[in-house]
């Protein structure tokens, strides 16, 4: 696992150097050697270095500058795979009830949401929306009234179509709630004046979805902030690697990448 850190020369012998760290400062990432890019569905970092440089051995510069990791996580996923994913992890229902009728209600003790002869599973809850997660519930089951049920499926509480909000997919379901500039808002502020509905009360009695983030383009909107990039510009990036290759002498992978010139502002 250690076969790709840095290196030195102990006592003539090759080992790892555990010690030496080498990363861009951010004046250097402020600077006019680095560019933005906007990663495209179809783009991988080799495949634009390889654009860029003309060699994907260069790839490492990309990855070190922007503090890149993990390639699941610190990397936009194309459509098919987030999309495989986002149904992968919504894969359930959710429900969100007016608060005023649940007032007194133990959420801990809901098991199964349901009606008089079907029932499915609470999987999860979140008191603070007044909503129940549950397993998939398949579309248009329910078209009027809905029951909350205990461990033995007994009735706790029933609630007419006019007290709750259902989405049979819950990519579509509640993430948060925003007002008109998409900041957080707590469910519990009031988005009209003189009105005394709030956030929450509002999108379970009527549906109203203007002021709710939806789970799906919460995800989307994490997805696409990691498509923004730095690259460094293909007249400068000689100079990156001359750098670099000083910064490693006394080291056997020094001059790996053959290029001359300047100096830059790379830290140890």
């Amino acid at each position: 696992m250690y076969k790709d850190y840095l290196q030195t020369i102990y006592k003539n012998t090759i080992v790892t150097d555990i010690f030496k760290r080498i990363y861009f400062s951010n004046s250097f990432k402020n600077s006019n050697y680095v560019e933005e890019y906007s990663l495209q569905d179809d783009d991988s970092v080799e495949s634009v270095c390889y654009l860029l440089y003309k060699n994907s051995r260069l790839s490492f510069f990309i990855w070190l500058l922007n503090d890149i990791q993990n390639i699941y996580e610190d990397l936009p996923l194309n459509k098919n795979i987030f999309d495989k994913k986002i149904n992968e992890k919504y894969n359930n229902s959710s429900i969100v009830i007016n608060p005023d009728e649940i007032i007194n209600l133990n959420f801990s003790d809901v098991f199964y949401v349901g009606n008089q002869n079907i029932n499915y599973s609470v999987i999860d809850y979140n008191k603070s929306f007044s909503q129940f997660i549950m397993e998939k519930i398949p579309n248009t089951i329910f078209n009027n009234s809905i029951s909350l049920k205990n461990k033995n499926k007994d009735i706790i509480l029933t609630l007419n179509s006019e007290n709750y909000n259902l989405s049979y997919e819950n990519k579509f379901g509640l993430h948060h709630f925003k007002n008109n500039t998409d900041y957080y808002v707590s469910p519990y502020d009031f988005p009209f004046e003189n009105q005394n509905t709030t956030y929450l009360k509002n999108y379970a009695t009527t549906n109203d979805e203007q002021f709710t983030e939806t789970n799906i383009l919460f995800e989307n909107k994490i997805n696409d902030d990691k498509r923004n990039i730095l690259l460094i510009k293909p007249e400068k990036i000689s100079d990156i690697v001359t750098e670099f290759n000083r910064l490693l002498i006394g080291s056997p992978i020094n001059n790996v990448f053959n290029f001359t010139s300047p100096n830059t502002n790379i830290e140890q």
